[in-house]
């Protein structure tokens, strides 16, 4: 299956990262991609979340590992017809004191017939993964006290 994968350093505490990269309020802050998040959880306990994109795109995907202060990782119930499957992972290795390394890594895999998109996909969620990287490295840089 595809990856698409990016690091970045960021300048505090490894639970600081985690938690605001998996705080919806606080992702609505400073996160380009989500225009919307709509987090339920189940009777079973199972964490489900409705991302609905910039561009109006909606994708649900449920929690399958939850780590604090180190891991997440969804992969997708419901999304594009275009995309036959989706997983991700977020994690946070503190790197030294003050420092941590977050690497968004996801799996991308296109619905048959639309195989030709694929490589298009690929580099779009390379493009939204940087930026979103970058988008909490500045938020970090510019709110946190850590």
């Amino acid at each position: 299956m595809p990856i698409v994968e990016h690091r970045a350093v960021l300048s505090c505490k490894q639970a600081t990262a985690f938690h605001t990269s998996q705080d919806y309020a606080l992702r609505q802050q400073w996160g380009p991609f989500a225009a919307k998040l709509e987090s339920e959880s189940t009777t079973n306990g199972r964490r489900i979340i409705t991302v609905t994109a910039w561009h109006g795109l909606t994708m649900v995907v449920e929690y399958v590992a939850w780590l604090p202060p180190e891991r997440a990782a969804i992969r997708m119930l419901k999304g594009p017809r275009v995309l036959a499957s989706f997983a991700g992972t977020w994690a946070f290795v503190e790197t030294g004191e003050q420092q941590v390394t977050a690497n968004f890594r996801y799996q991308i895999k296109a619905a048959r017939g639309w195989g030709w998109l694929e490589p298009l996909m690929l580099r779009y969620f390379s493009w939204e993964t940087k930026r979103r990287l970058h988008a909490l490295q500045r938020y970090l840089e510019h709110t946190c006290e850590c």
